[in-house]
């Protein structure tokens, strides 16, 4: 009596003629999290690490709490790019009409502001930190005898450089970066920085 638990079996030729008609189906998944890093690194890196040197950022006072969460309308293809990846990864479309701040939050991007706050951050403090900076160069001091001289604020030597305009504001309106000692601290200072100036 044959051993009703134990299927047919089919012999070489007939497995290799099955195998050749209808070949086996791969499936791979990607886990969500490698997804998130893989597409920062193709989209976000394109911004990465000098788009402060062409692009203006706009600044949050360190000493003010963070933004009311409402993303400012924008037409920079490259927040678009991030916006619709965002939707990518959240598995949405644009006729879900999610705000922009939820995309970007749900889907742990930065805008494009964020990340030319946090680029501008650390280069303002090498300028005034480290010795033979040439960023410097592109920054002076106001005059002896305003305020501004005696807490070391200052200004762009051309306010047609859109580089020495961003260093100037984040070194200027950040008191928390100008008391950054070591470059640790003044990297936590930008993301800081950055965060307070997400949604502006």
């Amino acid at each position: 009596e044959p051993d009703i638990w134990t299927p047919p079996r089919k012999n070489y030729s007939e497995c290799q003629e099955t195998n050749r008609s209808h070949p086996p189906a791969l499936h791979y998944g990607i886990a969500r999290p490698l997804l998130t890093e893989i597409a920062r690194a193709i989209v976000i890196g394109k911004l990465q690490t000098s788009a402060w040197v062409t692009r203006s950022a706009k600044f949050s006072s360190a000493a003010e709490p963070p933004h009311t969460p409402t993303m400012a309308k924008t037409s920079s293809d490259a927040q678009l790019a991030i916006n619709d990846l965002a939707r990518i990864l959240l598995g949405v479309q644009r006729a879900d009409r999610l705000r922009v701040v939820d995309l970007l939050d749900r889907s742990h991007l930065p805008s494009v502001n964020e990340i030319l706050v946090k680029q501008a951050a650390i280069p303002a403090w090498k300028a005034m930190n480290v010795d033979s900076c040439p960023l410097e160069r592109i920054l002076e001091g106001f005059d002896e005898r305003t305020r501004s001289a005696t807490i070391c604020l200052k200004k762009p030597v051309s306010t047609n450089c859109v580089a020495a305009v961003n260093l100037s504001k984040a070194w200027s309106l950040s008191q928390p970066l100008r008391e950054a000692c070591t470059l640790s601290s003044a990297r936590r200072v930008a993301k800081t920085m950055a965060e307070l100036s997400r949604s502006l």
